[in-house]
């Protein structure tokens, strides 16, 4: 009865500006998406109306018509932000006789088991009215942490003066690891901290293998001398050339592992040159892989580098305390 393939819905998303930027609702974007003022908690909201099959492809509609309008506002500088608590509410209902069993309730966020959805009708809608009306459930949960003391911490705190230059700068980069609203950006920001720790500073290594300046001068001149008998484009040549000249006697995938090993944390290889294709996929080509695992896998990098991050803060306090 109540199948269709599409249905009209109404998509509410409401979204700040962290910086305090402005906009003037309402703004209508095109016939079915408008900018209008949002709650006392958010500045404003972004409604739209769309065809979808169901309530959670309605939403991720409207999710995707928001990021857009935020790009596009960032490109000029306007920084918005999207905050919780989406509302969807279905627009064309069928009729239903009064007598007869409300629909179930469709949930746009989350998921509902079926005893899950007669203890929702019994606690929420007992008389079926707000199911009636399109009402679409929006089931948010989150995993906060609740520190009721932070006794552990003050001694870290306490030793800020001995922090170095790099744990300063990584523990800035990880506390916006740590507030970023995102995944994504929570695990670039928290691999650009671990960077930051790791402190990866090698000698090329022509300088390990031959500390000679002339026996250096010597061997460029030698592979030079072979590259141009083998004809090679002059702006081939000097590419090779600097890569001669750049080649590092360490590579940041085995600093990264050594730093890692000393703290005694994680440093499978295959995993951190998983992890670091992650990472410059996301950086140079905007692509990351979005499935469970590969999100599970990103999220217990986030957590080796607030571990890591520990241990340097406490080696600080250690400092302190002689």
């Amino acid at each position: 009865m109540w199948a269709v393939a599409e249905a009209r819905y109404r998509v509410r998303l409401p979204f700040r500006s962290p910086k305090g930027d402005q906009l003037e609702p309402p703004q209508r974007l095109d016939d079915s998406t408008r900018v209008v003022a949002g709650s006392e908690a958010a500045n404003y909201a972004l409604e739209c109306e769309v065809l979808a099959s169901g309530a959670k492809s309605a939403l991720a509609q409207g999710q995707d018509c928001l990021e857009s309008l935020l790009q596009v506002l960032a490109a000029r500088q306007i920084a918005f932000v999207s905050i919780a608590s989406p509302q969807v509410t279905r627009l064309d209902l069928p009729e239903v006789a009064p007598l007869e069993d409300p629909p179930p309730f469709e949930v746009a966020t989350g998921h509902v088991t079926q005893l899950g959805e007669q203890w929702l009708a019994a606690a929420l809608d007992p008389d079926g009215s707000r199911r009636r009306t399109g009402e679409v459930l929006n089931l948010s949960f989150a995993l906060t942490l609740t520190r009721p003391s932070i006794a552990a911490e003050i001694p870290l705190y306490q030793a800020r003066t001995q922090w170095s230059p790099r744990v300063r700068r990584a523990a800035q980069i990880f506390h916006r690891s740590q507030a970023a609203l995102s995944q994504d950006t929570e695990f670039l920001l928290a691999y650009a901290a671990l960077e930051v720790l790791v402190e990866h500073t090698p000698a090329p290594v022509l300088q390990v293998a031959l500390p000679s300046k002339a026996e250096r001068r010597r061997l460029r001149s030698c592979v030079e001398d072979l590259l141009q008998q083998r004809a090679v484009p002059k702006q081939h040549r000097n590419r090779l050339l600097a890569r001669f000249d750049d080649a590092q006697a360490t590579s940041p995938l085995d600093a990264l592992l050594a730093y890692l090993a000393r703290l005694d944390l994680p440093a499978d290889r295959s995993e951190h040159r998983w992890l670091r294709t992650q990472r410059g996929g996301y950086v140079h080509a905007g692509e990351l892989d979005g499935s469970d695992e590969a999100n599970q896998r990103r999220a217990e990098l986030v957590s080796t580098v607030g571990r890591a991050l520990a241990i340097e803060l406490s080696l600080a306090s250690d400092r302190r305390e002689k």
